[in-house]
C-alpha cells in the first residue's frame, strides 16, 4: 500500500502541483488549503506524513504543528514556507518535526532537522 501524504497549502497552483510530484513517485496524496481543513481530514483519513506551509489563513502551519503534535504525535510533519526565518526553523525543530525554508527570489533550497523514518529518494536527474 501506498503512504499518504496531506499536504497544506493555500496557493492552489503550489498544492496541486506537489500533489502531481508526489503522486507520480507512487504516494497517495491529500490536500487542504489551511489548517481547518487538515483537522477535518485527519478525523476520517488516517496519513503518513504531513506537508504543510506555515503561512496560511484561518490556522497557520506553527498553530497546525501544535495540533498535529497532541493529535498524530508519530506521524512525521514537514513545515515549508518561502518565508523563513532563524526564529521558524528554530520553533520547528524544538517541536521534533523539519523545515525546509525556500526562498522564492532564489533557487536555493535549506533543509535543517530530520522528519523520522522517511528514506531520501534518490532519483535519477531528469534532462532538460
Amino acid at each position: 500500500m501506498a503512504k499518504r501524504i496531506l499536504i497544506a497549502e493555500d496557493e492552489r497552483v503550489l498544492r496541486e502541483s506537489l500533489a502531481e510530484l508526489l503522486a507520480e513517485e507512487g504516494y497517495e496524496v491529500l490536500q487542504a488549503a489551511n489548517g481547518r481543513e487538515v483537522q477535518q481530514l485527519i478525523l476520517s483519513e488516517p496519513v503518513d506524513l504531513v506537508l504543510t506551509d506555515i503561512r496560511m489563513p484561518e490556522m497557520d502551519g506553527m498553530t497546525l504543528l501544535g495540533y498535529l503534535k497532541q493529535a498524530m504525535a508519530e506521524t512525521p510533519v514537514i513545515l515549508i514556507t518561502a518565508y523563513g526565518t532563524v526564529q521558524s526553523a528554530v520553533a520547528a525543530m524544538r517541536a521534533g518535526r523539519t523545515i525546509i525554508s525556500s526562498s522564492r527570489s532564489s533557487s536555493r533550497t535549506s533543509c535543517c532537522g530530520s522528519s523520522g523514518p522517511w528514506p531520501r529518494r534518490r532519483t535519477p536527474a531528469r534532462s532538460g
